[in-house]
């Protein structure tokens, strides 16, 4: 088994391996930073002339289908494949490595759109992303020493993949290094997240989090000649190099905050839906907060929740809505929230609350109804009608967007 390094000094090995693993190993596992992170955690191929490389990479863009990973990982190649993992039917990872040998249906095509060869960093638009593969947030600031993180990879001399690895921060600082890449040396220079992590040939690419489940590093490599010393690109790079031209060419991407403007979450080509309190039922902090959860969850799982109150219904309606029973209110504002939704285009859910007359339509779109059911759609408008009887609107509103949230995160790939 051959692998590429390494530096001068303290020499870092990068976490690539090329041709096959040799001895088989066990994944770990970490509870809920685990299981959340894993649905953006990919295995990606690279076909370097004769030679298969593998490492790994994070789903950070649902929409515009977008893989980060290492440079070195793709090296100047035009293409590579990716596998999220497979679970079986009790939802358990399917971690054995051979499974995804003989399961090569499930292989996912890419082209490398961007690289940054002395960040060490590069982004893969893939062909499609899988339902249930979710987008890691990126955190807008690198992580203090002593600060807890989790990475996953796909370690080479391990028989397994989607190995967890727990750490801490040692430091973060700049860092100038070289390696040997593809038969040449190459000259990285990045400000590093330093971890007492151990990870390894394979690993490359792959996410580095917090115990928020954003992403702060990326794996860039482990000390040869030290024992639990691990490097990563830090978020910082991964964002200055997401707000270059070259990715942004590719379209905005979700999540990134740029100098300029506000961090905005991309809908197309448009930022996402934001509450529009026309009722004046929320205070300006809350609707503050659950605006930022609202991008996020856009940005993770690609599904909307579009939140709008009213003071009324329109003018020309008011003496007409007044006179209807209960029958025809109802088919009113059911046609009144599907006609927002579909006016805004909105993939996830719509909460439509109307203060004279009083009333409260939850509308699910479509192709959202597998994963938020006729249940979970009466169960939400309960819990808001509980709320907002007792004028608890700001309870209400989070209670409703952290159970968007919720059962959104139990799908899986």
């Amino acid at each position: 088994m051959r692998h590429h390094c390494l530096c001068t000094g303290v020499a870092v090995a990068l976490c690539l391996i090329v041709a096959s693993p040799q001895s088989p190993g066990q994944s770990d596992s970490g509870i809920q930073v685990y299981q959340n992170v894993l649905k953006s955690t990919v295995w990606i191929h690279s076909q370097r002339g004769s030679s298969l490389a593998t490492g790994s990479g994070s789903l950070i863009d649902r929409r515009r289908r977008l893989i980060l990973t290492n440079y070195h990982v793709v090296g100047n190649i035009d293409r590579a494949t990716v596998y999220f993992p497979a679970y079986r039917s009790d939802k358990e990872v399917i971690a054995e490595r051979e499974y995804y040998r003989q399961h090569r249906e499930r292989a996912i095509r890419g082209s490398v759109m961007a690289r940054d060869p002395q960040a060490d960093l590069a982004v893969i638009q893939l062909d499609r992303v899988p339902e249930g593969a979710q987008a890691l947030v990126l955190a807008s600031r690198s992580p203090a020493p002593g600060q807890s993180v989790h990475s996953i990879g796909n370690p080479g001399g391990s028989g397994a993949l989607w190995v967890y690895t727990p750490g801490r921060v040692r430091q973060v600082y700049q860092k100038k290094w070289q390696a040997e890449l593809d038969g040449r040396r190459v000259t990285f220079e990045a400000k590093v997240v330093e971890t007492d992590s151990a990870t390894n040939p394979g690993d490359s690419g792959g996410p580095l989090v917090n115990d928020r489940v954003e992403l702060v590093g990326v794996t860039q490599g482990g000390a040869v000649n030290a024992q639990l010393l691990s490097v990563f690109v830090a978020v910082t790079e991964v964002q200055r190099f997401l707000n270059s031209q070259k990715v942004r060419d590719i379209g905005p991407v979700a999540g990134v905050r740029v100098a300029e403007r506000p961090a905005v979450q991309v809908k197309e080509d448009a930022t996402a839906f934001r509450i529009k309190d026309g009722g004046e039922f929320f205070s300006a902090e809350a609707e503050k907060k659950a605006n930022d959860e609202i991008e996020r969850i856009a940005h993770r799982f690609g599904r909307e929740l579009l939140i709008e109150t009213y003071a009324s219904v329109p003018t020309k309606d008011a003496d007409k809505v007044r006179a209807m029973n209960a029958e025809e209110k109802e088919k009113y504002f059911h046609n009144w929230a599907q006609q927002r939704a579909q006016d805004q285009k909105c993939n996830g859910v719509t909460i439509l609350i109307c203060r004279n007359p009083t009333y409260l339509y939850v509308n699910v779109a479509k192709d959202a109804k597998a994963e938020f059911d006729v249940d979970d759609e009466r169960r939400l408008r309960k819990m808001l009608l509980d709320d907002f009887r007792e004028r608890k609107y700001d309870d209400g509103l989070f209670s409703a967007v952290k159970m968007f949230a919720d059962k959104l995160a139990a799908r899986r790939p």
